[in-house]
């Protein structure tokens, strides 16, 4: 894959999830956020300049180094964890989970810390992820 196919995926992505910067829309859901910071980093990764990145989501470069060092920060966080997973599993197919996939949705549950991680946990229940379907 050349870097033109691997920005035009992330373009794509961009696009799909709304995360590129929109006047008067809330750009600052933390969803979003989580998914924008870790885009940053990846493509940080492909040696993209900070100002190239910027324009991908039409933030300026300051914002762009901003959401890179919260990534770093946040690498381990299970909620960022969980919010970036379907991107860590498109872009990194091989290092995208860091959870164990025989997954216990009651220790789930119980460990849910956010309304955020609640809603990961809805939608891994419809794509059948704990063996349940609706």
């Amino acid at each position: 894959m050349t870097i033109h196919e691997l920005i035009e995926e992330v373009k794509a992505e961009i696009e799909a999830r709304d995360l590129a910067f929109k006047p008067g829309a809330d750009n600052r859901a933390r969803h979003k956020a989580y998914q924008r910071f870790y885009l940053f980093r990846f493509l940080k990764k492909h040696e993209l300049k900070l100002q190239e990145i910027g324009d991908l989501f039409g933030l300026k470069h300051c914002t762009v180094l901003y959401g890179i060092e919260q990534a770093k920060i946040m690498k381990n966080d299970r909620l960022f964890l969980r919010v970036t997973d379907e991107l860590r599993q498109k872009f990194e197919q091989y290092t995208a989970l860091d959870y164990p996939l025989d997954r216990n949705i009651v220790l789930d549950v119980l460990e849910c810390e956010s309304y955020w991680e609640m809603r990961k946990i809805q939608d891994d229940i419809k794509k059948g992820v704990y063996g349940v379907t609706i």
